[in-house]
């Protein structure tokens, strides 16, 4: 499940955080992990990012407005912002219970 951000109306920006980290799929939800496998968070994306899919699977995620893609599991540089929690109401759809932990807006660079 992709996790994404319902739009910014005032088109702000609170994305801070720049990490070395990769994607990776743990409990149907796509988590952040840290390059050295340490640290994870529940991904976030902005509302204009979507599943990257090859041969019916899913494979990375894509960012629709730059038209620039990641595979899952490829370390890369990320921006964002970790949270403690996030309000259902910013959320597109809802966040599955079995897709728990810390949570973080990112995007990738």
């Amino acid at each position: 499940i992709l996790i994404r951000l319902k739009p910014d109306p005032y088109g702000t920006s609170t994305l801070e955080l720049i990490t070395n980290a990769k994607l990776e799929i743990r409990h149907g939800c796509i988590y952040l992990v840290s390059a050295n496998g340490v640290e994870d968070s529940l991904a976030i994306f902005p509302d204009y990012y979507e599943l990257l899919f090859s041969g019916g699977q899913a494979i990375g995620v894509r960012d629709s407005h730059a038209g620039r893609s990641l595979k899952f599991g490829v370390i890369s540089q990320f921006g964002g912002n970790t949270l403690k929690s996030v309000w259902p109401d910013l959320i597109i759809g809802s966040i599955p219970a079995a897709c728990g932990g810390a949570r973080a807006i990112i995007h990738f660079n």
